[in-house]
């Protein structure tokens, strides 16, 4: 027996329950958190400009569990652009350009979507299903604004 086993043994469950740095979520659908988003050039390619969706789980049994969403907003080809136009009307960008997206994603902290993991052959992809109700997961969120008057 070793010097510390009796001390270390207080830790076996936190051990056996921890997760590895860099793993994954599994594949399912998770209510996240939006973290940051913001705009990032390509190392490979600095012409390159990607968003990225810094999220956290907020629920369930991968509760602070940390993924992303990251996706080239500039690319030529029109698929790949389908794609981003794709991700980003899922989180409710709709604006007909580009033009005012770095200060759209400066107000995406703090918004709550559901986001689904999904393997797709050596790849896994993340979806955006829908927008969650502010409230459920964050108690001090703002009321939703209205231009419309108080009657009082």
């Amino acid at each position: 027996m070793g010097t510390y086993d009796d001390e270390l043994a207080d830790y076996d469950n936190d051990f056996a329950a921890a997760q590895e740095p860099g793993q994954p979520l599994p594949e399912g659908i998770y209510p996240c958190m939006v973290d940051d988003a913001y705009i990032v050039r390509g190392q490979k390619d600095p012409s390159a400009l990607f968003v990225k969706v810094d999220l956290t789980v907020v629920d369930g049994p991968e509760t602070g569990r940390t993924t992303d969403l990251f996706q080239r907003v500039n690319d030529p080809e029109p698929k790949k652009m389908g794609f981003a136009k794709r991700m980003l009307r899922s989180l409710g960008y709709e604006e007909p350009g580009l033009r005012g997206l770095e200060d759209w994603l400066a107000l995406l902290p703090g918004r709550a979507y559901e986001v689904q993991v999904k393997r797709n052959g050596d790849y896994l992809n993340k979806y955006v299903q829908r927008r969650l109700e502010q409230s459920t997961y964050a108690d001090d969120a703002p009321p939703p604004h209205s231009d419309e008057e108080v009657p009082f």
